[in-house]
């Protein structure tokens, strides 16, 4: 379990932060922020939100990337501007969703580093997450769920530098 003053500390030192909604709401709340409303959560891009300017402006963070579960991914800049929203992807057959947002996150990684555009970012890590989602484990382990890791693989092969 991390403490407040430790997820506070790691925060203001990132320059770019990826929670989910819950994390989000501790956040808010550690710093003293109100929560966002269900209309604020975002949902298109050049939405402002105030609340996320305040509490990106507490550290050094460029961008705010959070999961909202089934309302998808958001990706936020520090002038608190919605910069790209990717509506969720809907999983029929979910197994386990261990795993899931480290996988969006390394994907999510991956595409910045790229230099892709905000809204292939968050779709491409969208994707990704909910493929893990059709596994068991954070690690795949039979020949089935390798065959999931085959579109992210032949991807990576085609924008490679």
């Amino acid at each position: 379990h991390v403490t407040p003053q430790t997820a506070c500390t790691l925060f203001e030192a990132s320059d770019i932060v990826k929670t989910s909604e819950e994390e989000l709401d501790l956040l808010l709340e550690w710093y003293g922020l109100p929560p966002l409303q269900e209309g604020e959560l975002p949902g298109r891009s050049g939405q402002q939100l105030p609340v996320l300017k305040d509490l990106l402006n507490r550290g050094r963070p460029k961008q705010l990337l959070c999961t909202y579960g089934s309302k998808g991914p958001a990706m936020v800049t520090a002038s608190g501007q919605c910069l790209a929203y990717a509506p969720a992807r809907p999983v029929t057959d979910i197994i386990d969703t261990v795993g899931a947002g480290d996988a969006f996150s390394a994907c999510a990684i991956d595409r910045l580093i790229k230099g892709c555009p905000p809204d292939h970012v968050l779709n491409d890590a969208n994707g990704f997450a909910s493929q893990i989602c059709r596994i068991r484990g954070a690690v795949p382990s039979t020949q089935k769920s390798q065959t999931l890791y085959q579109p992210w693989q032949l991807w990576q092969e085609r924008n490679a530098p």
